[in-house]
């Protein structure tokens, strides 16, 4: 009650306030400090929280002072105030500051907290060392090969690979999930982790001639094998040890793919002096094959001839596919035959945070302060590709603004240009979160999804309250998990940062 609030007690405070800072000063000798401030949970609300800088020959403020309207129970919040350092400060490299707050109480009442003090550790912005940016090249969704910038799927990783080298020759492995969630790059890493006897083979359903497409497939498995024994082996004269030409390739598909497989583990037991050989396809986009089907580009005899192919049991099989896979599998189901089926999800928040916190550490030192990387994942909900784009543009911000460390206020101004202006993000960017696949496989049009999406980022619905021809649309949301439900059963968007760009753009309409 009031009284209860008026006689409360109220001790507002800096949160991880560090010892010592380092600042880059811009040309006009000033730089912005920002503070972390907050009000423990069972105190009484404040308001008029003001920083007070103590004045010094070596530092002053400049422009408006820190301030924040009010400051809740449990609550913490930057405040940033820039500063003028002196040229005496500068020369030496460093000042002393001293920080206080000024707030009011509930009751009326006007108090100061205890002097804090810091030390600024000072340089000119020209001596500035520009942050390298590792998550540039991946922020287009180029999938991630390099081990130091994978993060997470360990456990994934370590029991597919376990499964294949212990397990019996002839086993399907399917990865599904969202667009861009990182299952290309589980392949890769894949790769890359399968060594002797394993023999590992990639290639793209995407790469394959929908005018043949049968033949197409098997000549991709054929010249895929043929072109790992080339570069990784090299074996230059594979095409001499009875390895099957285009034309018994056209006339008997599956005689000539088992002739490679078995034309290749020879050759390597051989010249190599493996005992064993364990073929393995990592076959990416084999969701496309549903799509084709549905489009009228492939038969479903396709799928009778992969299954011949598994069941030959002479090579194991990874394939990868969208969040369409489950209806593909349901389809098909005596064509998939048994298999260890894994949904590429979101990353933990420990995952997340490693994936942005550690490639662009300073000397052990994080660089994110007081709530920002926890701001960050709340944005990105842990999606690699999400994260990656953010990650980019908030080492962009901190060369171009000569930073040193990522603030709630650098996330709140990189995620205002990632949603507005000249350098938002474009509409494409969210496809992953809009449909899971190509239209011929998608329970409705892509801008009926955009259109339901929209309307839940600008007014969030219970289920029961969405009408019932878009029932199936939010469950295939919910089971794809663009969607979630929070308090009281209304549906959210995970990714923040995409329920952002939706009410800042209100593409699609609001219905």
């Amino acid at each position: 009650n009031s009284e209860h609030v008026l006689s409360s007690a109220s001790s507002p405070d800096f949160v991880g306030l560090a010892a010592r800072e380092h600042f880059y000063v811009q040309d006009d000798q000033t730089f912005l400090l920002t503070v972390s401030v907050g009000l423990p949970a069972g105190d009484a609300p404040v308001e008029s929280v003001q920083l007070l800088v103590g004045s010094s020959s070596e530092v002053r403020p400049m422009g408006p002072a820190g301030f924040l309207r009010q400051l809740r129970p449990g609550e913490a919040r930057e405040v940033v105030q820039r500063l003028k350092v002196s040229d005496l400060a500068l020369g030496v490299g460093q000042a002393g500051i001293s920080l206080s707050l000024r707030y009011r109480r509930a009751s009326g009442l006007v108090e100061e907290t205890a002097v804090r003090s810091m030390e600024a550790i000072l340089e000119p912005a020209r001596k500035f060392v520009t942050v390298a940016n590792p998550y540039s090249r991946y922020s287009g969704g180029t999938p991630v090969e390099e081990r130091d910038m994978f993060f997470g799927r360990r456990e994934l990783l370590e029991r597919i690979y376990s499964e294949i080298s212990d397990g019996p020759l002839g086993q399907c492995f399917l990865l599904y999930g969202q667009k861009r969630s990182g299952k290309s790059s589980v392949l890769r890493q894949l790769e890359h982790r399968l060594h002797h006897p394993n023999l590992p083979i990639y290639l793209s359903l995407g790469a394959i001639d929908t005018n043949e497409p049968e033949r197409s497939f098997i000549q991709l498995c054929i010249d895929s094998l043929y072109q790992k024994l080339v570069f990784d082996f090299d074996m230059t004269d594979v095409l001499e040890e009875h390895w099957p030409g285009q034309r018994q390739v056209a006339t008997s598909p599956i005689a000539s793919f088992r002739k490679s497989v078995l034309a290749s583990a020879r050759l390597l037991q051989a010249r190599k002096n493996w005992r064993l050989v364990r073929p393995v396809f990592l076959v990416d986009e084999f969701t496309y094959v549903f799509e084709y089907i549905r489009e009228g580009l492939l038969t479903p005899a396709f799928m009778r001839q992969w299954k011949s192919l598994l069941e030959s049991r002479t090579f194991d099989a990874v394939l990868v596919g969208q969040d369409t896979m489950p209806r593909f599998k349901e389809a098909y189901p005596n064509e998939f035959g048994v298999t260890h089926d894994e949904r590429i999800s979101y990353l933990s928040a420990a995952e997340a945070r490693e994936l942005a916190e550690q490639p662009i550490m300073l000397q052990g030192e994080s660089r994110y302060k007081g709530n920002s990387l926890d701001r960050l994942i709340r944005l990105t909900a842990g999606s690699p590709f999400y994260l990656q784009i953010f990650c980019d543009r908030l080492v962009q911000h901190l060369n171009r603004q000569r930073l040193v460390f990522i603030t709630e206020s650098v996330v709140k101004d990189v995620l205002r240009q990632l949603v507005t202006g000249h350098v938002a993000l474009s509409a494409d960017k969210f496809d992953p979160l809009i449909t899971a696949a190509g239209e011929s496989v998608a329970l409705a049009p892509r801008a009926q999804y955009l259109a339901l999406l929209t309307r839940l980022a600008l007014r969030p619905t219970a289920s029961r309250d969405v009408p019932a021809g878009e029932a199936p649309l939010v469950q295939d949301l919910l089971d794809r998990e663009v969607l979630e439900r929070g308090s009281g059963g209304l549906l959210l968007i995970r990714v923040g940062l995409f329920a952002e760009w939706l009410r800042a753009n209100s593409v699609g309409g609001a219905g």
